[in-house]
């Protein structure tokens, strides 16, 4: 609706039918006059039993390796990819590793080298746990989950920026956590909702994620009425995240 009322001309196809792909790209060349989008429905995962229209599986590889129930194997099974045999797939992960030692090594060549080890958590005098700094949220989102006018919402994502830790050993915290999926525009105006009527909402994902494609209802929404609204992100920057 959005799109028409700008005066766009609209195709809407099966984002996973490669016919239908192929001819909205024919169609869009012969529309004039006027912009064209074309709007692809998806299911996350599809295709794949295991991946289908779940949560999670965000850049991770399938949870039982090669075989399994959740497996490379089965994923190509699936997926009926009757091409990849074991001999390919052999070659191809022979070179995803060589590869992966070319990179290493040049990455090695780049840094800086010193005479002496400078790194400052060495010592054993001073030394400290290293953990990653989403974890330190995930600490303190499950200690002020204790507040029963705590609320959380998340974006698909939840477990890579520890905000499961809410609920985790806590179930009966299940009621106020929402998970919203790849929503995060959504998410956004139904936290600030949440946050009208007396509740301290918090809502998660990566840096460019829960800043970015949000960033109107953020301004609009939670800022102009000045809703208690907590942001939390990770892996801000421009390689991930």
């Amino acid at each position: 609706a959005k799109w028409q009322a700008f005066g766009w001309h609209i195709i809407e196809i099966d984002g996973h039918d490669m016919t239908e792909i192929l001819k909205s790209f024919e169609k869009a060349k012969t529309l004039k006059g006027k912009p064209t989008v074309i709007i692809a429905h998806t299911v996350k995962g599809k295709g794949v039993s295991f991946t289908e229209n779940q949560v999670g599986y965000h850049g991770v590889c399938p949870k039982d390796g090669r075989k399994g129930a959740e497996s490379l194997e089965k994923a190509l099974q699936d997926i009926k990819a009757k091409s990849f045999d074991e001999e390919k797939v052999d070659t191809l992960f022979q070179k995803a590793c060589a590869y992966q030692e070319e990179v290493d090594q040049k990455i090695d060549k780049a840094m800086p080298k010193f005479s002496r080890d400078y790194w400052w958590n060495k010592a054993e005098t001073m030394k400290v746990k290293m953990v990653p700094t989403r974890n330190g949220f995930g600490d303190a989102i499950a200690r002020l989950g204790e507040a029963k006018s705590v609320v959380a919402f998340g974006a698909d994502i939840t477990n890579s920026i520890c905000m499961n830790q809410f609920y985790e050993n806590h179930p009966e915290r299940k009621e106020r956590f929402f998970q919203m999926g790849i929503a995060e525009q959504n998410m956004t105006s139904v936290a600030s909702g949440f946050a009208k009527e007396g509740k301290t909402a918090f809502i998660g994902s990566y840096g460019v994620f829960v800043t970015g494609r949000n960033w109107d209802q953020i301004r609009t929404t939670v800022c102009y009425n000045n809703f208690n609204v907590k942001i939390a992100n990770a892996h801000a920057g421009l390689s991930v995240g």
